[in-house]
């Protein structure tokens, strides 16, 4: 023990100079084999011991290892007994004994973890991190668990977050990036049902109340949750979304079919527009679905719209309305990125349509379905009529179910099909018919063509009294569906085509209708609306079912349904926007396309999708429909191959896809480097 004296010295000195990994052999040496030795030693030899505790605490702090094996060798060759052994400090020891040393190399570790991200805009791994600090992998592996500096990588994370969370606002987390990610997003796909597609919003809360609500959902529909984060930044993301097994993160573009896909480009999720310019992107015809926390979706003009229509959707959000930017003047955009923000889901689900038709050029396959789920807060959410909530589901009631430009006589067969199985299926309290009423028979656009006149008149097209007859049936067809059943008929332009011809005295010109118009002519005259009184006088069946609204107003469930969308602000043409700023939410038709914006829907129409007069050019017609539940939501359903919604479980057929999808496109930025998910932590 006194040879302690004359090898201390020299201790010091090698440990200050040698700079290799602590030795596995003295990393089993035991606590309680030190305490008995430490006793041992005088308060001269304790000094000493003590002493080089501190430089190798300082060697530490400056290097970020321990002094090597041989120096750790010659310590117990001083203090070792007859049966004892003595090992040097360790990381633990020094984080216990030395915190001042601990701090000081924390504090370099995260702040070359800043540095890396602040160079390349994303999240370093292990390898990284140990090459920017001039060390190994395995002495950073050596300094994380129990007791040592960090517990693992995101707790350093966390630190450099603290310390400068500007720094990660446009950070990609590349841990979602890797092989096995990628492997796990296709079985995912490939093996769901259905898909409930969402984003959330760095550093902010999930809603609780949705997410136990949605998890109900899912399992229900045996669906599969997929969290797309906004930006694509996971880093910030709450951790009840990065540690819930149940919970899929997608950041890579994954290809569910040709006509379909999950894009991963970055939205801003403040944008006050977040579909912008995506009407150009992607190829035509194959339908994107991007993450953003405000509820978009629109039809884009393309020339094979009829057969393969092109749609651009956002997602909608988990995550709380809270936008708190550190800058002031960044107050006006958070306030109004709170305001559009909308708690919702996009359901999307695997069908075969109404036949099992194949997609041109492949085997026999599938489609997928699409439609936004919105979230109430403190009432759950609704699809199709079932209200989902934390504690069940129940039956929901939908207060109104509104069709698109019907256009009798136009009229599309396979809608005509479909809207039955709609309304035995939602159950409605009301029908809002928008353009029931086509107008074929008396236009104003065609009374100038003898040569359509001479096709059409032969066929009975240009009698009016036989229109008005086919109108009625088509609403007494809806009636006889359900005995409880009411219809409201919205005020739309082509029902004002008839005032038009009535005030005009076209019907003096036109024998075949003279006898009608004269009738409709006199009624109006007596202050009855023109086209209420030309049905009254043509068969309904169910007349005191069947109300008007002819003062641009009727609201259901806080949904406003009055405004058929033919009637812009102060006499302008209509828009989406324009309907934006009007109202808070409504459902309403006339373009024939379907669009939403948060709340506000646009219904398309029931007609043919190409009944000759808008051409072979590119067209955005598509057959939808709205269904206003009494949580006060609109839901939109598309038709996609004479079907609204799937009826059938196809899971895991493998013949649903076409060959090579679905595909996960894997990240092409050479500075992504592999790491790991929620699915391989090994790494992390």
């Amino acid at each position: 023990m006194n040879s302690l004296k004359s090898l201390a010295p020299a201790l010091v000195t090698t440990l200050s100079l040698l700079a290799l990994t602590p030795s596995q052999a003295l990393a089993q040496t035991c606590d309680d084999q030190f305490k008995p030795v430490q006793n041992q030693l005088s308060a001269r030899e304790q000094k000493a011991l003590d002493k080089l505790r501190k430089e190798a605490a300082k060697y530490f702090a400056a290097n970020l290892r321990l002094p090597e094996d041989s120096t750790a060798q010659q310590l117990q060759m001083i203090l070792q007994g007859e049966s004892t052994a003595v090992r040097p400090i360790t990381v633990e020891e020094i984080v216990l004994r030395e915190p001042q040393a601990a701090q000081s190399a924390r504090g370099k570790i995260v702040a070359a973890y800043m540095k890396i991200v602040r160079t390349y805009q994303r999240i370093p791994d292990a390898k990284e991190l140990a090459e920017s600090l001039g060390l190994k992998e395995a002495d950073i592996h050596a300094l994380l668990g129990d007791g040592r500096l960090f517990q693992d990588l995101l707790v350093v994370r966390d630190q450099a977050t603290q310390k400068n969370p500007r720094l990660f606002d446009r950070v990609v987390d590349t841990r979602f990036l890797d092989a096995a990610a990628m492997a796990k997003t296709e079985q995912v796909v490939r093996e769901a049902q259905t898909l409930l597609v969402t984003t959330a919003v760095p550093y902010t809360p999930v809603s609780e109340h949705m997410l136990a609500s949605l998890k109900v959902l899912a399992k229900k529909k045996n669906a599969k949750i997929v969290v797309m984060p906004a930006f694509m930044q996971t880093t910030g993301l709450d951790p009840k979304l990065l540690n819930d097994p149940d919970i899929h993160i997608l950041v890579n573009t994954t290809i569910l079919n040709p006509y379909l896909r999950l894009d991963n480009i970055k939205i801003m999720p403040k944008m006050l527009n977040p579909d912008a310019g995506l009407d150009q992107y992607g190829p035509r015809g194959q339908s994107v679905i991007v993450a953003a926390p405000q509820v978009r979706l629109k039809t884009v003009p393309t020339i094979e719209n009829d057969a393969f229509p092109h749609f651009v959707m956002t997602t909608g959000a988990i995550t709380e309305p809270i936008y708190n930017t550190r800058l002031p003047i960044q107050g006006r955009t958070d306030a109004l990125a709170a305001d559009r923000h909308n708690m919702a889901v996009l359901l999307v689900e695997k069908s075969r349509g109404s036949t099992a038709s194949a997609i041109p050029g492949t085997s026999p396959t599938g489609i997928f379905h699409f439609r936004h789920i919105h979230y109430v807060e403190g009432k759950g959410m609704v699809d199709k009529a079932t209200l989902y909530t934390p504690s069940g589901s129940q039956t929901a009631r939908i207060e109104a179910l509104v069709l698109p430009d019907i256009h009798v006589g136009m009229t599309d067969p396979r809608f005509l099909e479909s809207v039955a199985d709609a309304v035995k299926t939602l159950k409605p309290e009301y029908i809002v018919l928008h353009d029931v009423f086509n107008g074929h028979s008396i236009s104003h656009h065609e009374a100038k063509n003898v040569l359509d006149a001479a096709v059409k008149y032969p066929t009975g097209q240009l009698d009016l009294a036989r229109e008005l007859r086919d109108v009625s049936t088509f609403i007494n067809s809806l009636l006889r569906l359900d005995p409880k059943l009411e219809i409201r008929v919205i005020l739309s332009n082509h029902d004002l085509w008839l005032n038009r011809w009535l005030s005009e005295g076209a019907f003096m010109k036109e024998t075949h209708n003279r006898a009608i118009g004269v009738e409709l002519a006199a009624a109006v005259v007596r202050g009855e609306s023109a086209f209420e009184a030309a049905l009254n006088r043509s068969g309904l069946e169910y007349p005191k079912r069947v109300n008007f609204v002819t003062n641009g107003s009727w609201t259901v469930a806080g949904v406003q349904l009055g405004q058929h969308g033919h009637q812009g602000a102060n006499g302008a043409r209509n828009s989406l926007l324009t309907m934006r700023r009007a109202t808070d939410k409504t459902a309403f038709g006339h373009s024939h396309t379907t669009q939403i914006l948060g709340h506000i829907v646009n219904v398309g129409t029931g007609s043919l999708l190409r009944p000759g007069y808008n051409g072979t050019g590119p067209s955005s017609w598509s057959h939808s429909i709205a269904a206003i539940s009494d949580i006060g939501v609109s839901q939109v359903f598309i038709a996609q191959k004479g079907q609204w919604w799937t009826d059938v479980n196809i899971g895991n057929d493998p013949t649903f896809f076409p060959n090579g999808f679905p595909k996960v496109i894997p990240p092409t930025d050479p500075n992504l480097g592999p790491q790991t998910d929620q699915y391989s932590r090994s790494t992390r």
